[in-house]
């Protein structure tokens, strides 16, 4: 059945040019794609062949265009290398979350992982990697939850086992895994290939985001006097930043003290799984060509993870302990623009949003943009999306704030159906972020109406009732049986909806049958109305 549903995937993603949208549990469909990850053997051994450069230049713009927050483009490019876009609502976190999938097609025989954004994350400079999920037992979905439960900005998943590929990487670094006696990592091991989309990925984001901190969770077999936890920088130099890796040991061991220790930077006579080789943490430790250089310096924001397996990794229950160490290791994004509410209603022809800061630090402006949700379904929580983002306008922030502010903006004329929108804020350095996105359905305008006046036949007093659909010019006037004006009831601009005049006796006017005229734009009615004396 699931590839059957990549297949409906791929049909409609050539069809049109945009993102496709699901809405489900997040963590069942990451568990599907965990469950088919090729494995090392049988018909599933070498699935795995390298992206040649033009594929990783492609998934480098893909991902720069997701970053910023250009879908359907990233969707299109996508095509091109056998991927796909997802734009998935999350139902079982409340609120619901969205992220931003980008994974292999149904028919596409790339199996160079899965690569999961958050565009509204905790921790903006955070990305949580699996790169041996079907080895390490457990890591891919304990990665997945530590993503999800931090608020990581990022989640690279791996698409085969480490040793599905015979070719060897050529990079540096042995194992043992893959024949049973030292050799060259393979070509399908993504923390061990210059080429892999891990690589790539990582360098891409790292140019998007300052100071990107990657952690990665792994497994191994605990044996003889093994210690729980072997926790690297990727060196065996102290990191001249943040010691992320001390900061996690600190954390984990409040989560579990009877857990045990080596930290290679630290325990320097220590040579076993302690990342030196991992293409990654050269990378981001500043190695200027991580496939057969190790950096000379560490930043501290590389973390390697080796971890035993029960009480770590077994059961699922006991993956609060790094995740819990993590997010206290890491901390949350200081807000420059705190967004206390926002809110959009529809009034008469136009809809009115209204948010509000706590606090503002070095805030141009706000761009505010809309989005159609008007899609169509083309099977079970599956559509396309119809239409993109679009700037509708901008209004000035206040720069630096302690003190609540208020903002206001007016959509006029906007489309009647449901419609998002979303808060783009600026830095006077130009960075940005965006806001929540909030939905409101716009019922379509009111007629023009000019309604019978009551009591009919009156006297004294009788009332005018009239509607229109937007704001304008609206005249209402009383006239005799010879065209004669005797009264002016209205004569201004008014809004969109439903209105009503008084019309007082004038003791002077005789008992019979007058008019009344409402004339708005070029619509003009007239009515009859009888006065009993």
């Amino acid at each position: 059945m699931k590839k059957i549903l990549f297949c409906v995937l791929l049909l409609f993603s050539t069809v049109i040019n945009a993102q496709l949208i699901r809405t489900g549990n997040l963590t069942t469909f990451v568990d599907s794609l965990l469950t088919n990850l090729p494995d090392s053997s049988g018909d599933d051994k070498n699935k795995y062949v390298s992206p040649n450069s033009t594929d990783r230049a492609t998934f480098a713009n893909v991902l720069t265009d997701i970053v910023n927050s250009q879908y359907s483009t990233a969707h299109t490019n996508a095509a091109s290398i056998g991927y796909q876009l997802l734009q998935y609502t999350d139902n079982s976190s409340s609120p619901n979350k969205t992220y931003y999938v980008l994974l292999k097609t149904g028919v596409s025989t790339n199996y160079w992982g899965t690569f999961i954004i958050n565009q509204n994350a905790d921790r903006q400079r955070l990305v949580i990697q699996s790169p041996h999920p079907k080895y390490d037992t457990y890591t891919g979905a304990q990665g997945f939850y530590i993503f999800k439960n931090v608020g990581a900005r990022a989640f690279f998943l791996s698409g085969t086992h480490r040793c599905n590929s015979n070719t060897a990487s050529t990079c540096d670094g042995t194992s043992t895994v893959c024949t049973g006696s030292s050799a060259a990592f393979r070509i399908s091991d993504q923390a061990h290939s210059e080429e892999s989309l891990f690589q790539r990925g990582t360098e891409t984001l790292s140019n998007l985001i300052s100071n990107l901190i990657v952690i990665q969770v792994h497994g191994f077999s605990k044996v003889n006097d093994d210690p729980d936890v072997i926790i690297s920088n990727g060196t065996k130099i102290n990191p001249s930043g943040t010691d992320y890796v001390n900061l996690i040991k600190t954390n984990l061991l409040v989560e579990d003290n009877t857990l045990t220790f080596k930290i290679p930077n630290v325990d320097t006579d220590w040579d076993r799984l302690n990342g030196t080789t991992n293409l990654q943490g050269r990378f981001i430790n500043g190695s200027g060509d991580p496939c057969t250089t190790a950096p000379v310096s560490s930043t501290g924001r590389f973390v390697h993870i080796e971890q035993k397996k029960d009480g770590l990794r077994n059961p699922s229950s006991d993956w609060t302990k790094l995740s819990n160490a993590i997010a206290n290791s890491v901390a949350l994004d200081a807000l420059p623009v705190e967004l206390t509410s926002f809110t959009a209603q529809q009034k008469y022809s136009y809809v009115t949003l209204n948010f509000q800061t706590a606090a503002e630090v070095n805030n141009y402006g706000f761009e505010i943009e809309r989005s159609s949700l008007s899609n169509t379904h083309l099977a079970k929580n599956l559509q396309l999306e119809a239409h993109n983002w679009i700037r509708i306008g901008f209004l000035q922030g206040h720069g630096n704030s302690n003190s609540p502010k208020h903002y206001t903006f007016e959509d006029n004329n906007p489309p009647a159906e449901k419609l998002q929108y979303r808060l783009k804020q600026i830095d006077f350095d130009g960075k940005y972020e965006y806001s929540k996105t909030i939905e409101v359905d716009v019922a379509g305008p009111a007629n023009y109406q000019l309604l019978q006046n009551y009591p009919n036949p009156f006297n004294p007093v009788t009332t005018i009732s009239y509607e229109i659909p937007k704001y304008e010019f609206v005249s209402l006037k009383i006239f005799d049986l010879l065209g004669k004006e005797i009264a002016t009831l209205v004569n201004e601009h008014k809004p969109a909806g439903n209105h009503t005049a008084l019309f007082k006796l004038n003791p002077t006017l005789a008992s019979g049958m007058y008019f009344y005229q409402l004339t708005a734009g070029s619509f003009v009615d007239t009515k009859k109305l009888i006065i009993l004396k």
